[in-house]
């Protein structure tokens, strides 16, 4: 691939869709923009088509500019999701790069080298890369899987409410503390919000668990299970890649102290090593990017990542 003066990094999670453009001459980045979701599995093709457009144009806008694309995309779990993909990104872009949004964020943590990245956000993925073979685990989507996510930890707690409800399991602070952070009255209204929740708006509800764990045996019996799948899904993965690799993380759920606690703590008992916690993932779309190019072998990529942390410290705001 012949050199390009501009790349576009596109983070696309359950929950929303990040989107960044570099400049490799400066190696700086110029441009910051949030949209909604490009999951197709939660909010179908068209809208994700729809909200990746609308994050490229804003980007390029008042820009007639080439440019390499890079796409981090949640929801890549088989061949058929690839396909759909890759024939619309034919279409539509000159040159461009698809990959698994938790292969962008191995990139974000190891500029391209080996190692083992967990994502914990309103979905789940733990994904582990040797330099020659990788291995996914726990990344099925909401429906059947994510079972360490910040939606399984929200319809855990939503079940557990209506279990108490109807007297079929025993009270919980979650019952109050959801309809509070819901801005709901009661049942009816709880009954009510549950059938139309989106797997973003039930994943909304983790925070609430999470706030509870000390002082609800429902709730921290939630959160455990779910930390418990969490270290299932990295342990299948070592095991399959070796345990020498270091294990990053990343997510919104991370940001609940008792589930970070609680994940690290098991990472030790399990002899496995610590990476990194991954702040921004979008940077390793622009490192996939960056690696594509034929001057990538005399890139500071250390100067790059402080250069886009330092730019995206300043501009972002992010959420489970």
């Amino acid at each position: 691939m012949k050199s390009i003066k501009w790349i576009i990094g596109i983070d696309g999670g359950g929950s929303g869709t990040r989107g960044i453009l570099f400049n490799t001459s400066s190696n700086k980045p110029v441009k910051y923009v949030v949209g909604g979701s490009t999951n197709y599995h939660n909010v179908g093709f068209e809208k994700a088509i729809e909200n990746l457009s609308y994050i490229v144009e804003s980007l390029t806008k008042d820009r007639d500019i080439n440019f390499l694309i890079v796409l981090g995309l949640a929801g890549l779990d088989s061949r058929y999701d690839w396909n759909i993909w890759r024939r619309y990104l034919n279409k539509v872009y000159k040159s461009f790069v698809l990959m698994h949004d938790v292969k962008m964020t191995l990139y974000a943590a190891s500029y391209g080298e080996p190692g083992i990245v967990v994502i914990a956000g309103t979905g789940f993925n733990a994904y582990g890369w040797d330099g020659v073979n990788q291995w996914y685990a726990g990344n099925w989507g909401w429906k059947v899987g994510d079972e360490a996510s910040a939606y399984s930890i929200g319809r855990m707690a939503l079940r557990h409410i209506l279990r108490f409800i109807d007297g079929r399991g025993p009270r919980t602070l979650l019952y109050e503390a959801v309809l509070e952070h819901l801005k709901l009255v009661d049942k009816d209204d709880l009954v009510n919000w549950i059938y139309d929740a989106s797997p973003s708006q039930i994943a909304s509800v983790a925070p609430v668990v999470c706030g509870l764990y000390q002082h609800d045996d429902i709730a921290r019996s939630i959160l455990e299970n779910a930390v418990s799948e969490a270290l299932i899904s990295v342990l299948t993965v070592s095991s399959k890649l070796g345990s020498h690799l270091p294990v990053h993380y990343t997510g919104g759920l991370f940001r609940c102290q008792h589930y970070r606690d609680l994940f690290l703590d098991g990472l030790r008992r399990h002899g496995l090593e610590i990476g990194k916690y991954i702040s921004h993932p979008i940077i390793g779309a622009i490192i996939a990017g960056i690696r594509k190019l034929p001057e990538a072998h005399s890139v500071n990529y250390e100067a790059i990542v402080n250069s886009i942390h330092r730019y995206l410290g300043s501009v972002s705001n992010t959420s489970i």
